[in-house]
């Protein structure tokens, strides 16, 4: 019977696996030892390789201060009637 080429309880977290990529050494034998014996896993690794992320996952911006949005709206709307 053919094994189903998919994530396993068994697989590391695709998180586990970015961090790995990019040379973080927390359980990267674990790791190199599982993607050796894993196609799902190491294919996945390859596209990771191959399509790096250009920003960091966490760097999600602060929300804008309640004061501050009347203002830049008033200074857009200002921009657009000189354009």
């Amino acid at each position: 019977m053919r094994k189903r080429f998919e994530k396993t309880s068994e697989c590391p977290t695709n998180e586990s696996l970015l961090a790995y990529q990019q040379g973080d050494q927390q359980g990267q034998q674990a790791i190199a030892t599982h993607i050796s014996n894993c196609e799902f896993c190491a294919l996945l690794l390859e596209l990771l390789k191959a399509h790096p992320a250009t920003y960091p996952q966490t760097s999600i911006p602060p929300p804008m201060p309640e004061k501050l949005r009347p203002v830049l709206l008033k200074q857009f709307r200002n921009l657009n009637r000189f354009q």
